[in-house]
């Protein structure tokens, strides 16, 4: 297809109440914007911002310098562009947020936003004429619908066919370098075939030349076609597939190349690979300037072939030749169902016609079913509705609706109106899965998740296979199929899993699509909404079934992000009929796929523009694994890495080339400091480069699991902007934590003896290095000896595995029935045996490796009995002394001696009642020998990890307090006023919540921890002091909050590590006895308006910690939009709703305005997504008053109101 906008760009056209100009001749115009994104485009800050794009439609690359885009009529306020270049048929796409950014060397952003209801909109060249203007106004825009230029699709003919006769020849020589891609040249003794040339792409290949694997790089192959007549093309298309390379001569002339060297022969290869998932898909190459070589009769198109290397597993030449001649009609503005930021664009619509309402949403159902479809009607059109019941896109040449439709067996039912002057509506489609009479009782505590392929068979691995996903959650306590599911989406899915895959019970990656095949996200059992999940399906390594979702719920607790899990059980049809019994599939857990996401892997979203410091340092995602199909992954400090974000196949672009780079420099430089620096060098050795503490952590979690794979496959690691490479996400744990494995079955060992031994954990590549730094050793210990005495302990990983048992006790005899992976005999051959194995065998574990180390010192006191002092003691394990410091450093100096402020304890400790102290103690054993050499660490370590108490004399918090009361996890939008201030903030600076003391007396919150999602340690400063009924605010940036709330008064703590995330958040307050004083958890379903509104989380009850089972009731949303960090919220005002009226010119909602109140009156068009936006803010007035708004712009077949009252 031939999109003509690139070569015709001089139409006034009229749209609607949308008149758009363009100025003749002019090549750079408006070719598309979106006014009312909610999930089809991201910004840098991860906003769904609106968005403008620029199309460069003429033949010369244009500098945008001076150029402006303005929502202001006048055009006297207009945003600039910097200098940047757009080249011929390039576009670039600038997000409309109201952010003013204008670098670049980043994404760029108006100082304006767009208006859904319609508004001013143009482009201005440097001399201020209009390039492209929608004046007086756009037309109302609706959710996730772009408007911009049509296509008028080219008259084409097929010159050479993809199909067609090809012979090829595997040069072994340079005798035929310089004749063989002539027309003339005679290929007689060369083999023969049909295209494509290659070999291993099954399906495709009908020339194999597989020979030339291990011989050569080089493939010669002809094409020939013949022509009656030269015919008269306006444009000529090389539509191409091809893995890694080619060169392409039309009648002995080049027309085409990528991936060449600079220097071609017979023995030349690939300069690059390129990856099979991009290889299959066609490339349109112009080679217009090549018509001229047509002739009458026969002409050959020859194509030397380059692979990347003389192994490579495959080799793909697919080509087709394609002649367009320009269609009569213009080209049309309208709106775009499928918006294409970045890339040409879909065919538009003149207008949208309403959507099709359903009598039934999507669920299952037994016997038979009636289903009737209809439209909001509209006296002015004449609306039929089309359908299809086979899963296809229904158009206008789809049957036409004519009455209820009888169902009887699982049907995707999808459908549209339209009228006669070609407005279409957005397809809207159900799914109905018929049930066996015997699966319609299916009843279980878990939900339960529907995969519905329509008989397509087991899912592929390599490539995704559309399916109907169906969330079905209990109700109460119980899940059945009696009502609707929570959740119905469409989805595509593939098998995953390298070694796994060929499972009977596969695990599944699941993308969620939108009508159109666009990723989307969801947001299953209150899990953060993102597109990609992976459905985990334990099975004859893990019989316990939860090995991932325990040691991932143990790295969260800790405070490294893992992939949070629910477990889910499934059913997966593949074979088509009623669903049944036999497609029940066991046990899964529901996972967050490893990703970039500010709920995920929280590294910053990198663009193209991203060439310069600090913009390209991050963020980075990559794993040590088997490389994905068609990716090669790089070298870098001598380990084979592959990227996961960006993928391999954009990071490969040439305007990614600069993140390449700064990657191969990083990994240069980190390899130099590991091998030549200490801990001891702190920032200017490794450490500066490395975040020590995330190592020892994603270290010790496979470790302490005995992951057999560690380090070596599933190896997840990431590198934020400005930040150091970080180890992490954990990520598969099937074979570890006492397995059917076998390599983990000793608990006693560093390393397994059975099989291939498993990972070596200390003396692999990086970490070998590591663990033979003394310092490192060290602080390794003292990490361990931390978690020990915590979430390491036995009562609380026992506590995990016991609520785990308890959730999978029911389902796991389904599984059982279902795969019949029996418990093993050993352990009494039942379910509970296995649970308590893993108990046993980790508790095990953890013993051996307490055994290693020197234990930590006990530190106790007991006031003095004149009532003027204590007494402090300190218990060392036998054999060994105890050093201590009262300034609150290291008693342990770096390289292992005693430190020049250590003192060695002989004898209780006498503290003055008034005097403070910041004890620090470590245990020191002269004597202690760990397991060293082959398989096991390198070091021992005579120190035991560090012991802390603040000795003071005010009152440290008790459980009963504290309170959290307020909470802003996700912030409103940034300001323009804020970015004056501190051009870099980002949403999340805003972040904060607010603890208030309920107690009678004021509380010293030195020596508090906050654990989970964000991790804060309040040190020895006995200053840090709260009053009775006092509060203070712990803020993500306590530099950048003021500039938020500039009347904030209270003392503000931070900055904490980690995020409250944006889907929900769990996190702990634990005082330095060591006891649980407050466990926080919020969702960020609650409220909608608390979720990127603005609006905060506020505790209703400020005087007793809330019951662990309200949840939400526990919770309101602010009455301040922003909160009130530092003070106590004020209550709402009632409002009081006196009429909801459709009128002629409109929607009038009529209330009861209380004087002083502000309030906003807010739309949306999908109860399900709520994603409500502000259509009028109504100003405070003086005294109570009736007051009525009117929408006059209701357009969609349905839309939802929502009036709140907020600060004023």
């Amino acid at each position: 297809m031939f999109f003509w906008k690139q070569l015709f760009r001089s139409w006034v056209l009229w749209i609607g109440l949308s008149p758009l100009q363009t100025l003749w001749g002019q090549q750079v115009s408006i070719s598309e914007f979106m006014a009312a994104n909610q999930s089809i485009l991201v910004d840098e800050d991860d906003d769904r911002s609106d968005w403008i794009e620029l199309y460069n439609g003429g033949l010369t690359e244009i500098n945008l310098e001076g150029w402006g885009l303005t929502d202001d009529p006048t055009h006297e306020d207009a945003w600039i562009f910097p200098s940047i270049t757009l080249f011929p048929n390039g576009y670039l796409t600038v997000f409309a947020s109201g952010k003013n950014r204008s670098s670049a060397q980043g994404p760029l952003h108006t100082h304006f936003r767009l208006s859904q209801e319609g508004d001013y909109l143009a482009l201005l060249t440097p001399e201020g004429e209009i390039a492209t203007a929608f004046a007086p106004k756009y037309a109302s825009q609706s959710i996730d619908v772009s408007y911009g230029a049509g296509v008028l699709q080219a008259d084409e003919q097929t010159l050479l066919p993809a199909r067609s006769r090809a012979t090829a020849w595997i040069p072994d020589s340079s005798q035929w370098d310089s004749t063989w891609m002539r027309s003339s040249f005679d290929d007689g003794s060369w083999v023969s075939g049909t295209s494509a040339v290659g070999y291993d792409y099954a399906g495709l290949i009908g020339l194999n030349v597989a020979t030339m694997r291990g011989n050569t790089t080089s493939v010669y192959a002809r094409f020939p076609f013949e022509l009656d007549t030269v015919p008269n093309l306006d444009r000529m298309i090389l539509r191409i597939r091809y893995e890694d390379g080619y060169v392409a001569y039309l009648n002995g002339k080049q027309v085409a190349a990528d991936n060449d060297p600079s220097t071609l022969n017979w023995q030349s290869g690939s300069t690059q690979n390129r990856p099979d998932g991009e290889a299959v898909n066609p490339v349109d190459v112009d080679i217009s300037s090549a018509i001229d070589l047509l002739m009458p009769g026969e002409n050959v198109l020859a194509i030397h072939g380059l692979n990347q290397g003389l192994t490579s597993s495959d080799l793909l030449i697919l080509p087709e030749l394609i002649g367009q001649t320009r269609p009569e009609g213009e080209m049309g503005y309208g709106y775009l169902l499928t918006p294409t930021p970045g890339s040409p664009n879909s065919n538009s619509i003149n207008h949208l016609t309403p959507e099709v309402r359903f009598s039934r949403e999507s669920g299952v159902f037994t016997g038979s079913l009636s289903i009737e479809l209809s439209f909001e009607s509209d006296p002015n059109q004449n609306l039929q509705i089309h359908y299809t019941l086979d899963g296809s896109k229904p158009d206008t040449t789809s049957p036409i609706y004519q009455g209820p439709l009888s169902l009887s067996q699982t049907t995707q039912l999808r459908a549209i109106t339209s009228d006669k002057e070609g407005g279409i509506s957005p397809i809207t489609s159900h799914t109905y899965i018929a049930l066996s009479r015997q699966t319609s009782d299916f009843s279980s505590n878990l939900p339960v998740i529907i995969l519905e392929n329509y008989g397509a068979g087991r899912p592929p691995q390599n490539s995704r296979q559309f399916a109907s996903m169906l969330l079905y959650e209990p109700q109460g306590e119980r899940m059945n199929f009696n009502g609707p599911p929570s959740l119905a989406v469409r989805s595509g899915i593939k098998v995953r899993g390298s070694s796994t895959s060929g499972r009977p019970k596969p695990s599944l990656s699941l993308e969620a699509w939108n009508e159109y095949d666009q990723d989307i996200n969801i947001a299953p059992l209150d899990l953060p909404g993102e597109s990609d999940w992976i459905l985990w399906g334990p099975y004859n390594f893990d019989l316990t079934l939860m090995h991932n979702p325990f040691i991932y719920e143990l790295s969260n607790q800790i405070g490294r992000y893992a992939s949070r899990t629910r477990f889910v059980e499934v059913f997966l049809n593949i074979n088509g009929g009623a669903l049944s019994d036999s497609d029940y599939y066991g046990v899964y857990a529901l996972t967050e796929k490893i990703s970039r996401d500010e709920d995920r892997v929280a590294v910053d979203r990198l663009f193209p523009e991203h060439g310069q410091e600090p913009a390209v340092s991050g963020g980075y995602i990559f794993k040590i694994d088997r490389a994905d199909p068609g990716d090669s992954g790089f070298n870098g400090a001598g380990r084979s890495i592959r990227y996961v974000y960006p993928k391999e196949v954009a990071i490969e672009r040439p305007e990614r080339d600069p993140q390449q780079k700064y990657i191969q420099r990083f990994f240069q430089d980190f390899s130099r400091a590991l091998s030549r620096t200490t801990l001891a060098d702190g920032d200017s050795g490794y450490a500066g480069l490395l975040d020590v503490d995330a190592a020892i952590d994603h270290h010790l979690l496979n470790v302490v699991a005995f992951n057999v794979d560690a380090l070596r496959l599933s190896g997840y690691f990431h590198k934020p902007r400005g930040g150091k490479l970080t180890f992490g996400p954990i990520w598969d744990f099937d074979r570890a934590l006492g397995s059917t494995d076998g390599r983990d079955n000793n608990p006693l060992v560093w390393r397994s003896a059975s099989g291939d031994r498993g990972t070596d954990f200390f003396n692999y590549p990086w970490w070998n290095t590591l663990f033979r730094d003394l310092d490192f050793w060290q602080r390794y210990i003292d990490r361990y000896q931390e978690l020990r005495a915590s979430f390491f302990s036995d009562s609380a990983t026992h506590a995990v595995m016991d609520s785990m048992a308890a959730e999978l006790a029911e389902a796991q005899v389904r599984n059982l029935e279902r795969w019949n992976q029996r418990p093993r005999g050993t352990y009494g051959g039942t379910y509970q045996g296995e649970v308590n194995h893993m108990k046993e065998w980790l508790s095990d574990r953890l013993a051996f490796m307490d055994g290693q180390f020197v234990d930590p010192p006990t530190i106790r006191w007991d006031s003095l009995p004149n009532g003027d002092g204590r007494s402090v003691f300190m218990i060392q394990p036998d054999g060994a002394q105890i050093y201590y410091t009262l300034d609150g450093s290291d008693p342990r100096a770096m390289g292992g001696d005693p430190s020049e402020h250590a003192k060695l304890y002989t004898r209780p400790l006498t503290q003055a009642k008034g005097e403070t102290a910041t004890l620090v103690a470590r245990a020191f054993d002269a004597g202690h020998r760990s397991r060293t050499g082959a398989n096991n660490p390198a070091l021992t370590s005579l120190w035991s990890g560090p012991q802390r108490a603040l000795l003071s004399w005010g009152k440290h918090p008790q459980p009963g307090d504290l309170l959290v009361t307020e909470i802003q996890f996700h912030p409103g939008a940034l300001t323009e006023v804020e970015l004056a201030q501190q051009i870099a903030l980002r949403e999340e600076d805003f972040e904060f919540f607010e603890i208030k003391n309920i107690s009678s007396e004021q509380v010293e919150l030195a020596g508090l921890s906050i654990l989970g999602g964000v991790r804060l340690e309040l040190e020895g400063d006995p200053s840090i002091t709260v009053e009775p009924g006092g509060y203070i605010v712990v803020a993500k940036n306590p530099s950048a909050l003021p500039i938020r709330h500039p009347t904030l008064s209270v003392p503000l703590l931070g900055p904490y590590q980690g995020n409250l995330s944006n889907g929900g958040e769990s996190f702990q307050f634990i005082n330095q006895e060591g006891q649980l004083l407050l466990d926080v958890d919020y969702d960020d379903d609650w409220y909608t308006e608390t979720d990127g509104e603005g609006h905060t989380l506020v505790l209703r009850n400020e005087l007793q910690i809330p019951a662990a089972n309200l949840g939400a009731d526990a919770w309101r949303s602010s009455t301040s939009v922003e909160g009130s960090p530092g003070l106590e919220d004020p209550q709402a005002a009632e409002i009081e709703m006196l009429a909801i009226e459709m009128q002629e010119g409109g929607v009038s909602i009529t209330f009861l305005q209380t004087a002083g109140v502000r309030y906003l009156l807010e739309t949306t068009t999908d109860l399900q997504q709520l994603d409500w936006s502000i259509l009028q803010t109504i100003p405070v007035v003086d005294q109570d008053k009736n007051t009525s708004i009117v929408d006059a712009n209701h357009m969609e077949p349905q839309r939802f109101y929502r009036l709140r009252a907020v600060a004023p």
